[in-house]
This record gives structure tokens, C-alpha cells and sequence, in this order.
């Protein structure tokens, strides 16, 4: 069962054979008299306000011993990339930052515990691409990837990629540290 509100992502998960309403998570207490043993909530945590309401809710929907699991971005990731004028992280689009002291937080006001917690494993090639191609040149790197001829379109790729690395050695190697992956995520069982 799920909620989703993009008709794309709602066809999709039909075709795995899953009920889909687009409503929001809050309206399932009155319409739906529905409870769960699992309750995932994907890249969806840091759009959202009044956390007190969320989890008030989350946890009606919840069975006793249920668990929560949670992605949000990995706040680490998004500061290094701010950083370096990467700004992908702010108001409309997200309103809140985790981590895993939040997720601890969490635990103190609710009725929730921490089972596991991981930030995904950092994609160093990904991630060096990501600064060059958003840090550096963009509009550049963009007349290059409309290239027209596909080895012509790599060779210049690759000649863009050493160019613009090697004044930024210090900052590539920061992009590549442990613990830059673009996500993390919690699970939370309710005790």
C-alpha cells in the first residue's frame, strides 16, 4: 500500500501490483482505519513541516513493534557541495537536514528506537563528476555533452574532466572522503 502523488511514480508502483491512493500520509487515519507493520518514507522526510504532526501521525499508523525506514539526504554530502557553490539543498525544495544525532533526537521525544542507521557508501567517480560538471564550466561542460559525434563527445569529456582537475586537486580529493555518499537512512522501530 502506498501513497504517491506523481502520476508516473503512481503507474509504476501499480505495475508491481501495490495499492496506490495520492493523498497524503495524514489522511489515512480517518479514510483508510489502516495500520502498519512497515512504513517506508523515501527522499520525502526533508520536504516536509511540522515534524511533530508527522511523527504524531506516523506513529497512529504504526503497529506496537513496527518499524519506520527512513532516506533523506546525507547533510554531510550537501555541505561540501554548498561549499563549493553547489546549492541544491534550500527552501522550497527542502526544509529540514538530517542526521544521525536528528534521528537520535527523535528517540527522546517519541516512542521510536533506532535499530540502524548507514549513510550510503560515497561513489567517488559520481561524485568528482558532480563537482566538475556543476563547480566548473557548466556551460561548457553542457556544449560538450551536445556534441553530436559520440567519440568526439568522450575525447572532449575526458580532456574537460583532466583540465578542470588538476587546479582542483585539493577539492576533489574532498569529494572522494568516506561517509559522501548522496543519501542516508535510518530505520526506527516503534517500542
Amino acid at each position: 500500500f502506498s501513497t504517491e502523488f506523481s502520476d508516473y511514480g503512481r503507474q509504476e508502483i501499480k505495475k508491481n501490483g501495490i495499492e496506490n491512493v495520492k493523498i497524503n500520509f495524514d489522511e489515512l487515519i480517518p479514510k483508510e482505519n489502516k495500520s502498519f507493520d512497515l512504513i517506508c518514507m523515501f527522499q520525502v522526510l526533508e520536504h516536509m513541516g511540522n515534524l511533530k504532526k508527522v511523527f504524531s501521525e506516523l506513529l497512529i499508523l504504526l503497529k506496537p513493534g513496527g518499524h519506520i525506514l527512513i532516506a533523506v539526504p546525507n547533510n554531510k554530502h550537501r555541505e561540501l557541495f554548498e561549499k563549493f557553490g553547489f546549492i541544491e539543498d534550500t527552501p522550497p525544495t527542502h526544509i529540514s537536514r538530517w542526521d544521525k544525532v536528528s534521528f537520535e533526537f527523535l528517540e527522546s521525544l517519541y516512542e521510536l528506537k533506532i535499530v540502524d542507521y548507514k549513510i550510503e557508501s560515497t561513489d567517488k567517480v559520481k561524485n568528482i563528476k558532480k563537482f566538475i560538471e556543476t563547480c566548473y564550466n557548466q556551460q561548457l561542460f553542457r556544449k560538450i555533452n551536445n556534441t553530436k559525434i559520440s567519440i568526439i563527445r568522450k575525447i572532449l569529456k575526458l580532456g574537460f574532466y583532466i583540465v578542470a582537475s588538476l587546479p582542483n586537486f585539493m577539492k576533489i580529493y574532498q569529494v572522494t572522503r568516506k561517509n559522501l555518499g548522496v543519501s542516508q537512512w535510518v530505520s526506527l522501530k516503534k517500542i
